[in-house]
């Protein structure tokens, strides 16, 4: 499967090694349906034309944290540890 997008941020042509950067049109290739990563591909490399109509990437506002987490001594660190790695009564 193959598909036109933008970078998201710095990468390389997965065939000729050309640095692209954030916004600039890219093929994705999905030569295997569960393969996780995408062959990245350059306007250059890539079949086919860079569609006319591809919107800008935008980046999505960063979201706040919802969970603090609280500063812990090392016997307080030790004590949950020992916690954690402790039988548990109903095992």
């Amino acid at each position: 499967m193959r598909k036109w997008t933008r970078a998201a941020s710095d990468c390389l042509c997965g065939r000729c090694g050309k640095h692209i950067h954030p916004n600039e049109p890219i093929q994705e290739v999905q030569p295997i349906k569960h393969l996780q990563h995408p062959l990245i591909r350059c306007g250059d490399c890539a079949e086919g034309d860079i569609p006319p109509d591809l919107p800008r990437f935008e980046r999505a506002p960063i979201q706040p944290r919802t969970k603090k987490m609280k500063p812990m001594t090392a016997s307080q660190m030790m004590d949950a540890i020992d916690r954690y790695r402790s039988p548990h009564p109903n095992d």
